[in-house]
């Protein structure tokens, strides 16, 4: 594994909630225990500081118990599996068949600004998930199937997910690409997927309010409700192999699509390639705007803690996982004054993954997929999509900003 640093001088933009800036200190370890009043000692492994398993305070967690070196991953993985889909024996959910699959002109599926006479598809699977004996939760999740440019290089084997997050209106339903990123994938010749949180934009439910804590109660009445953020997915690659002739999927999105990325390759090694954007760190990194479903005590994250999930998205010989993170991201898992401890989780995922885990920490301090994320994506793009993608990565070095 390598580190790819594009560093530089940080802007002193504040960090959510915390008012963090990069030219200010941090105390920045946590000691699993989710007290945010006292700082932690280093860890001398990744997410290995305690094994407490108090409620969440502040800005720290409580987290899993430490890392072992004789790890057996595919147990570990057919646990997540178990914990997340409760299907028994490590089984993902097999449906294919969206309950709807209709093209149409953009537009007449919601705002789409960037181009709203463009064709696409809109797919609609339904998600059900049982309470108890006499209650089932049901909700709909969204996708927006976008075909590639007709003047570009077509690949037209590979499928790319691109997962949207916590988009701030959400309640608009729409094909979120404000930052074009949609667009400018499909000008690289990719048809692209585009899914949505649950209880956001095109999944709205208006009683709901996009509020990921209404799954709390039902998640501890027993109910599996990490299938809400999950299962889309999976029925999407489903159906893309099954049914729509690709070949290939690979998987980038940020923020909370970030952290959908890097759930997903970890329990699905059919997505080959993942891309996340903004979506994690180590949950003994310091960190202020986890949402319900991210959180280190959550019970998947006691089977397998993030960096786990690093090594589970790059455990094949030919998968990799490509982190992006920003310098000084305003929102979500900032990388000042970090290089050397993300080098350091990403040297011990390298000990235990047979693929390519690396971390790009790119200039910036807005929330976006930047232009220099770009040139990331696309170098790994590239890279993957060629027939000998077991050959080392190529170095990108630093992005252009």
């Amino acid at each position: 594994a390598k580190l790819l640093l594009a560093a530089g001088l940080c802007a002193a933009v504040p960090h959510a909630a915390a008012k963090y800036t990069c030219d200010e200190p941090w105390p920045d370890f946590c000691n699993g225990t989710a007290s945010s009043a006292v700082e932690a000692q280093p860890p001398q492994l990744p997410e290995t500081c305690n094994s407490g398993l108090a409620r969440r305070a502040g800005s720290c967690s409580a987290y899993a118990p430490p890392l072992q070196p004789d790890v057996d991953w595919l147990a570990v993985r057919g646990q997540l599996v178990d914990a997340i889909f409760r299907l028994g024996g490590g089984r993902l959910p097999a449906g294919e068949e969206p309950l709807e699959f209709k093209e149409a002109p953009c537009s007449e599926f919601g705002d789409c600004p960037e181009a709203p006479g463009a064709i696409v598809r809109r797919a609609v699977w339904e998600i059900s998930v049982r309470v108890n004996a006499s209650f089932v939760l049901a909700l709909n999740s969204t996708g927006f199937l976008s075909p590639a440019a007709d003047s570009a290089p077509l690949d037209r084997e590979t499928l790319v997910i691109y997962h949207s997050g916590h988009y701030p209106s959400c309640d608009r339903c729409a094909i979120f690409d404000d930052d074009g990123v949609i667009q400018w994938l499909n000008g690289l010749g990719y048809d692209v997927m585009h899914l949505q949180m649950p209880l956001f934009m095109c999944n709205y439910v208006e009683s709901m309010r996009c509020d990921h804590s209404f799954f709390k109660e039902f998640e501890e009445a027993g109910a599996p409700t990490m299938r809400f953020f999950l299962e889309p997915v999976v029925l999407a690659v489903n159906f893309a192999l099954g049914k729509l002739g690709y070949k290939r999927v690979f998987m980038t999105g940020l923020s909370g699509g970030g952290w959908t990325t890097t759930m997903l390759p970890a329990f699905d090694p059919r997505i080959s390639l993942s891309m996340p954007v903004a979506g994690s760190m180590p949950c003994d990194f310091r960190h202020t705007s986890w949402d319900f479903e991210q959180l280190c005590d959550q019970s998947w994250a006691q089977i397998a803690n993030y960096t786990s999930l690093y090594v589970l998205a790059a455990l094949e010989p030919s998968r990799a996982s490509v982190q992006i993170l920003h310098q000084a991201d305003p929102c979500c898992f900032h990388a000042c004054h970090r290089h050397k401890r993300i080098a350091d989780y990403n040297a011990w995922v390298a000990t235990q993954a047979a693929g390519h885990f690396s971390t790009s920490v790119t200039d910036g301090d807005r929330h976006i997929v930047s232009l220099a994320d770009r040139a990331v994506i696309a170098a790994a793009l590239e890279h993957w999509s060629s027939s000998d993608a077991t050959q080392p990565a190529p170095s990108t070095g630093r992005p252009p900003v």
